[in-house]
């Protein structure tokens, strides 16, 4: 798993249902990450990065479109599939897995399960490979080709041709095959189990703040979630400005995740402001969603029947903001250009038509009917069943 909080967190859960199955489970990651989520016992193995000690290159805020996709693979996930791919092997030769349980743009666990003869399955916490933004881009495309043809050279088997992408066994889609137009010529099985939800944080700070914000959000009034994810700090200070000036101009209550700091000098008894908050608990309390257009984040929304005001920012968001707009369960706006005054109308909207929260029952009723994280380690067994030798051993051995 890479480094980041939205492609670790359905992980998490699925780890807990295997060792409750009575499988055993490994984690490959970045311990300087990760160890803020696994517990002490969780058997884990660092892996080197490639990157500088500070963390993953910050994308520049003003990197859209293309641009914005070529800085994600050339700047940070083949580097990553470089830089960790010597730990991994020394990971998996160790614990000796009969199956890993890789990130869609963890390259590196794809391209050493091939090249060992291991079988894998793909965890994808995104849309964007799902609706395949590149596909309408050929000269992108022929590049990230290349760029992966060079990282099978240098980690993997030469000779594979598949998408590393996708496992030729399964991937598994943290949300629904009818949202937001996934396309169907992925040519490997995909299973579709909606959103599967982070266990609560064991950290007993974590827990007493995720309490107060949680009592301050069931107080009188409808309350406003604004959170923007965790891989745009940074670039969404201007639109949390905004979003602060124009809801509490309006009188809602607000949350607020902010973790660069940005609203460090606002002030108001309508207004909670907080580096982390715990979102997937807030959205069954709160009357309205503003958003970056993450594919989770979007799906947990829908799952708590909350509409929303979204402002996708690249890759997949846009794409995302736009459907959650057709789809009438939320309005987008212009994530650079909206104004504090456009940015409160467009809450106004979905707190006060209630066409937008009646948008949302079909939608959450197709989420939790899709079947979580039981679902999804289903599925990862059924992988496990059709090897005839793995299925023999007494237990399965997961890395993830």
């Amino acid at each position: 798993m890479p480094p980041l909080v939205g492609h670790s967190s359905p992980p998490l859960a699925i780890a807990e249902e295997l060792e409750l199955r009575g499988h055993e489970v490994a984690w490959a990651g970045v311990a300087k990450f990760h160890s803020l989520f696994l517990s002490a016992r969780a058997k884990f193995y660092d892996c080197r990065t490639g990157w500088e000690d500070s963390g993953p290159p910050e994308r520049p805020a003003t990197l859209m479109g293309p641009g914005a996709l070529k800085f994600l693979w050339e700047d940070v996930f083949v580097p990553l599939a470089d830089g960790s791919a010597a730990d991994l092997e020394g990971a998996v030769r160790d614990f000796n897995p009969d199956l890993l349980f890789v990130d869609q743009q963890a390259l590196a666990g794809s391209m050493l399960a091939e090249r060992l003869g291991i079988p894998w399955v793909t965890s994808a916490t995104t849309m964007i490979e799902l609706i395949n933004p590149v596909g309408r881009l050929p000269k992108v495309l022929e590049w990230r080709n290349q760029l992966f043809a060079g990282l099978r050279e240098r980690i993997g088997d030469p000779e594979a041709s598949h998408d590393p992408l996708f496992s030729p066994a399964l991937t598994v889609a943290f949300g629904i095959g009818e949202l937001f137009g996934a396309r169907s010529e992925i040519g490997s099985p995909i299973e579709f189990v909606g959103p599967v939800f982070r266990p609560p944080s064991a950290s007993a700070a974590v827990i007493a703040e995720n309490e107060k914000i949680l009592r301050w959000a069931q107080e009188s009034g409808p309350t406003v979630l604004v959170a923007l994810g965790t891989t745009n700090i940074g670039a969404g200070d201007r639109f949390l400005r905004a979003a602060a000036e124009g809801l509490l101009e309006a009188g809602y209550r607000t949350i607020i995740a902010d973790p660069n700091n940005a609203l460090a000098e606002l002030s108001d008894p309508n207004l909670l402001v907080a580096p982390h908050v715990p979102q997937q608990q807030l959205l069954a309390h709160v009357a309205a969603f503003i958003n970056h257009g993450g594919y989770n984040s979007v799906c947990e929304a829908l799952w708590h029947g909350v509409p929303m005001v979204v402002a996708g920012i690249r890759d997949d968001q846009p794409l995302i903001a736009e459907k959650t707009e057709e789809y009438g369960v939320g309005v987008a706006v212009r994530f650079s250009r909206a104004t504090s005054a456009q940015i409160a109308a467009a809450t106004q909207r979905v707190l006060e038509e209630p066409t937008f929260r009646e948008a949302t029952k079909p939608y959450a009723a197709a989420l939790r009917g899709a079947g979580g994280v039981t679902a999804a380690v289903d599925a990862i067994e059924g992988v496990l069943a059709q090897d005839p030798i793995s299925a023999q051993k007494s237990s399965l051995r997961t890395g993830i």
